[in-house]
C-alpha cells in the first residue's frame, strides 16, 4: 500500500474501495448481461458476479461511513435521477433483448421485408396447410440437437419459428436431444442413411401426425435452410398426387418380387418420395385410370393386342406419360414352362407399329454386341449417355450397365400420314461405332461370340434408348412423354438393390431416378424454387455475427451512455 501511495500520493483507502465499488457495479452489470443473453450463469458470468460482490462488499465493510455520507450527500441528491435513468435504460435494453431472443420474437422493420422468409416459402406453407385443412392431422418440425449444440439450435430456431408463425396454428416446433431420447431419434431415422441421397439425414425433420397423435409421415429436411424447409413442406403437400402404374397382363417383370430378377428395389423407392404405385392389368380394364401420372411397361413377354394399344393411345392423347422397356426377342426371356419365349414388340406387332406411326420410334429384332464399350463380354453393354437432355443429365460420367440389349430405330424424316412430325425424339443412350445389332437371333454362346454380317446385321452406332416429347411442348396444354429402352435387366434388383445388400450400380439408379422425374415432373412440382429477389438477407446468422450484435447492443451502447454520463458528472463536479 505504501509503494502504491508513492506513485499515487492522493490515493486513500476510501478512494481505493470507492473505485472498487464502481468496478464491482460494472461487474454485476456484466454478470446480468451474460445471464440474460445465455439463459444461465456461465463461468464468465459467475466470475463477474464474484468480482461485483467483493467490490461492493469491500466498500460497505471498509468505508461504511462514506457509503452513508454518499447516500445522503449532495451528489446523490442531484445525481440520483440520472443514475436511476441510466440503470433503467440499460436494464430495459438488456431484458428486452434477452426476452426477444428467448421467445424468438420476429419483427421485420425493413421496408421490403428483407429478413422475412420468401414468397415461395410462404406458398409452400399455404399448400401444406390447405392439404391438412379439415383432416385433423397436425404437422411438427423436429430438430435433433445435443446439449453441446445450443448455438446451432438457436440459429435453427430463429428460422424455423418463422414457418411456425406463418402456419397460424397447425404447425408446431419441437427440439429433442438425441442422446437423452434415442428412441425418438430412431423413430425419425435421425442419423440413418438416406435412401434418396445416400448420406446421413438430419438434424431437422418434418413429421405428420394423425388425429390420434400417431406419426404417419416423416420427411427429412436436413440442414435448417429456408429452401430445405419449404421443399420438405411442398413434398408432403403434393404426396399422393403422383401415381405410377406398373402394367401387367403380358408376363411383365414383377415390381413386388424381391429377388434379383424382380423390380421391387426400383418400385419401393417411389413411395419414399411421395409417388404412389399400383398394378394395372391392362387387358382387363376398360381404360388407363385418369389418375395415372405415368405407366411402366417393364419387360413384357407376350404381344399386346390391338385393344391394349388403343387403351394406351387414348391415354397418350390426353397427355399420358409412358416408359417402355423391352428385351431382345426370342433369346432374352425368363424361359420356363409357364412363360415360354419372349415375343414382345416384334417388328410387325400392333404395339411396335403404333410406336412407329405415333412417335417415330420402334424396337428392332436384334441383340446388340459392342466390343468398344462393354464389361465381361460384348453383350454386357456400358452405353453412352447424352448429357444435353434432361433425362440423362449427369450420366455421361457415371457408368450404366445393360446386359442383353436390343437396338431402337429412330425415324430420320417424318413420314406422311403419321403423327411423327408432332414429336421430338432425343437419343438418350447409344453404343460406340464398333457396335452392331445381331439379327440372327439365337441362344448366346459366350465361347463363340457374334460377328458382324454385312447386309444382315445392323451397323453401329446404335440407339438403345430414346426420349420422346411433343414439339414446342411448353406451348401446349397436352404434353405426353415417352421413354423407350431396349432392355429391362438394368432395372432389376440385381443392379438397383442386390440381395447381398450392396449399393447397386450408381448409373442405373440415377437413370431410373431421372426417368421417373422426367416423366412425372415430380422435381419441378415438389421442389421449391429459389427466391427471385437477390436482395433477401440471410435469416440465420453465424455465431460470430450474433456475438457482435450482442456486444454492440448489450455492452457497447449502454456502456457509451453510462460513460458519457460519468464524464458529464465529472465535469460538473470540478466546477
Amino acid at each position: 500500500m505504501d509503494a502504491l501511495r508513492r506513485f499515487l500520493p492522493n490515493l486513500t483507502t476510501n478512494k481505493l474501495v470507492r473505485w472498487g465499488a464502481i468496478g464491482g457495479a460494472f461487474a454485476l452489470l456484466f454478470a446480468l448481461v451474460i445471464f440474460l443473453s445465455e439463459g444461465e450463469l456461465s463461468g464468465l458470468g459467475f466470475g463477474f458476479l464474484i468480482i461485483g460482490v467483493l467490490g461492493l462488499g469491500a466498500w460497505v465493510l471498509i468505508a461504511p461511513e462514506e457509503l452513508r455520507d454518499w447516500l445522503s450527500g449532495r451528489q446523490v441528491y442531484y445525481g440520483t435521477g440520472t443514475v436511476v435513468l441510466i440503470v433503467v435504460v440499460i436494464a430495459v435494453a438488456v431484458t428486452g433483448y434477452a426476452f426477444a431472443q428467448r421467445q424468438n420474437a420476429i419483427t421485420d422493420l425493413t421496408e421490403f421485408n428483407l429478413f422475412t422468409i420468401s414468397e415461395p416459402s410462404r406458398e409452400a406453407v399455404e399448400q401444406l396447410g390447405n392439404r391438412m385443412a379439415g383432416t385433423g392431422f397436425e404437422a411438427r418440425i423436429i430438430g435433433f440437437y445435443a446439449r453441446d449444440e445450443l448455438r446451432e439450435r438457436k440459429s435453427a430456431e430463429f428460422l424455423l419459428r418463422q414457418f411456425v408463425e406463418e402456419a397460424d396454428g397447425w404447425l408446431e416446433l419441437e427440439f429433442v436431444d438425441p442422446e437423452a431420447q434415442p428412441q425418438i431419434a430412431r423413430q425419425y431415422g435421425y442419423g440413418a442413411v438416406s435412401v434418396r441421397g445416400g448420406t446421413g439425414s438430419g438434424p431437422v425433420y418434418l413429421g405428420l401426425f394423425s388425429p390420434d397423435g400417431q406419426l404417419v409421415t416423416v420427411e427429412p429436411i436436413g440442414s435448417p435452410g429456408e429452401r430445405n424447409v419449404a421443399t420438405a413442406m411442398l413434398r408432403v403437400a403434393v404426396a399422393g398426387q403422383f401415381k405410377v402404374y406398373f402394367v401387367r397382363g403380358h408376363l411383365e417383370y414383377d415390381p413386388e418380387l424381391p429377388t434379383d430378377i424382380g423390380l421391387s428395389g426400383a418400385a419401393t423407392v417411389l413411395p419414399e418420395v411421395g409417388i404412389n404405385i399400383e398394378l394395372l392389368d391392362l387387358p382387363v380394364v376398360d381404360e388407363i385410370p385418369p389418375d395415372a401420372t405415368a405407366i411402366v411397361i417393364a419387360g413384357a413377354q407376350t404381344p399386346f393386342s390391338q385393344a391394349d394399344v388403343d387403351k394406351i393411345d387414348a391415354y397418350i392423347q390426353r397427355g399420358g406419360r409412358m416408359l417402355v422397356l423391352a428385351d431382345p426377342p426370342y433369346i432374352d426371356g425368363r424361359i420356363d414352362a409357364s412363360i415360354g419365349t419372349n415375343t414382345f414388340l416384334l417388328e410387325d406387332s400392333p404395339f411396335n407399329r403404333y410406336l412407329w406411326n405415333e412417335f417415330g420410334v420402334r424396337l428392332q429384332e436384334s441383340i446388340v454386341a459392342d466390343s468398344g464399350s462393354s464389361v465381361q463380354n460384348e453383350f454386357n453393354l456400358v452405353p453412352g449417355a447424352n448429357p444435353v437432355i434432361e433425362v440423362t443429365s449427369g450420366l455421361d460420367q457415371v457408368p450404366i450397365i445393360m446386359p442383353l440389349v436390343r437396338s431402337v430405330e429412330v425415324v430420320e424424316t417424318p413420314e406422311p400420314e403419321t403423327n411423327q412430325a408432332a414429336y421430338r425424339r432425343d437419343v438418350m443412350l447409344f453404343t460406340t461405332q464398333e457396335a452392331f445389332g445381331e439379327r440372327t437371333l439365337q441362344v448366346i454362346d459366350l465361347a463363340n461370340l457374334a460377328s458382324y454380317d454385312e447386309g444382315e446385321d445392323i451397323a453401329g452406332p446404335l440407339a438403345l434408348g430414346v426420349a420422346v416429347r411433343r414439339v414446342n411442348e411448353t406451348e401446349l396444354d397436352i404434353q405426353p412423354r415417352v421413354v423407350i429402352i431396349g432392355d429391362t435387366d438394368w432395372l432389376t434388383n440385381l443392379f438397383i438393390a442386390p440381395e447381398d445388400g450392396s449399393s447397386g450400380v450408381a448409373g442405373n439408379i440415377l437413370l431410373w431416378n431421372n426417368i421417373v422425374e422426367w416423366l412425372t415432373r415430380y422435381s419441378e412440382i415438389a421442389t421449391i424454387q429459389s427466391a427471385n429477389r437477390p436482395d433477401l438477407l440471410p435469416l440465420v446468422l453465424t455465431d460470430q455475427q450474433q456475438s457482435r450484435i450482442q456486444f454492440a447492443t448489450l455492452v457497447l451502447l449502454p456502456g457509451a451512455v453510462l460513460g458519457l454520463g460519468l464524464i458529464v458528472w465529472g465535469i460538473r463536479r470540478r466546477h
